[in-house]
């Protein structure tokens, strides 16, 4: 017996990728999330553009390696994760962040420190 699910995931699974632009860069986004709807969802949505590629973590620490290994443009993350929380995750990204674009004034540096504050005060009442 097929589970709704199954029929949408089946479907999803059928449509067609589209092509990315010849010579147009393809973007990192990471996402650290450990719910599998959420993340079947985000996949979803990025399946559709050609000029990203995911990379996913289901907890904290995971997510900080990825983040060392692939430096993305983007980190999307849940703030109640299993183990370190999305606020220490965001904390040992922003140090990636800065040790990886030294005295460059970099605006990848510049915005992972931005958000990791939108995020302390997002989050401060639920610590």
């Amino acid at each position: 017996m097929r589970r709704a699910s199954d029929a949408a995931e089946a479907e999803h699974s059928a449509l067609p990728r589209p092509a990315a632009k010849a010579g147009a860069p393809v973007h990192t986004l990471l996402y650290i999330e450990d719910n599998p709807a959420n993340l079947q969802l985000v996949e979803a949505l990025i399946a559709r553009r050609p000029d990203l590629r995911l990379l996913s973590a289901a907890d904290g620490n995971l997510g900080i390696a990825l983040a060392r290994e692939f430096l993305p443009e983007v980190i999307l993350m849940d703030i109640n994760l299993p183990g370190l929380n999305g606020i220490e995750v965001c904390n040992s990204c922003a140090q990636i962040g800065n040790s990886a674009y030294p005295d460059r004034g970099d605006q990848r540096q510049r915005n992972t420190h931005r958000y990791q504050k939108k995020a302390w005060k997002q989050d401060s009442s639920a610590i």
